[in-house]
């Protein structure tokens, strides 16, 4: 049987870091080996950069669909 990974939310400055790291470190692969998060996440957030730059650097920034 697969394991099953949880899932988890990550603050806005945590995100700012990992995507400086994979910005100045060879890529979203390495920033994924380094702080173990998945390399779709670092792409979504590379994406989403200046909106986390914009975000208070405590808040559980940019987790997915706005509430309906």
């Amino acid at each position: 049987m697969p394991s099953v990974k949880t899932r988890k939310s990550y603050t806005a400055a945590f995100k700012l870091e990992v995507v400086n790291y994979a910005e100045e470190n060879g890529g979203n692969m390495a920033a994924h080996r380094v702080y173990g998060v998945s390399e779709k996440c670092v792409r979504d957030w590379r994406k989403a950069k200046e909106v986390l730059r914009k975000t208070k650097k405590t808040k559980k920034a940019n987790r997915g669909c706005k509430a309906r």
